[in-house]
């Protein structure tokens, strides 16, 4: 099934960043994805610039829950953003 982009101009850091805080890493981290968009039901894409993997992210998590469905992993000094199984 293909994915609508609803959103693709006006990026939202919040989800991002939360995840980034209940990891305990720097607020800079960050600044290593890119936002690429929104999708309907308020998943959010982050690309990492260095290893070109995605986050998928919803705005309506809170920092517990973003903690639980993500983890994050160093790799050549880098940090990049991967999904729990």
């Amino acid at each position: 099934m293909p994915v609508t982009v609803f959103n693709y101009e006006t990026p939202d850091w919040g989800p991002l960043e939360r995840a980034i805080k209940a990891a305990g890493l720097p607020p800079e981290t960050a600044g290593e994805f890119m936002w690429m968009c929104e999708q309907p039901q308020g998943n959010h894409q982050y690309k990492h610039c260095d290893t070109r993997g995605y986050a998928h992210l919803t705005a309506e998590l809170d920092e517990s829950a973003a903690a639980a469905r993500v983890t994050f992993a160093r790799d050549d000094g880098r940090w990049g953003m991967e999904p729990k199984c």
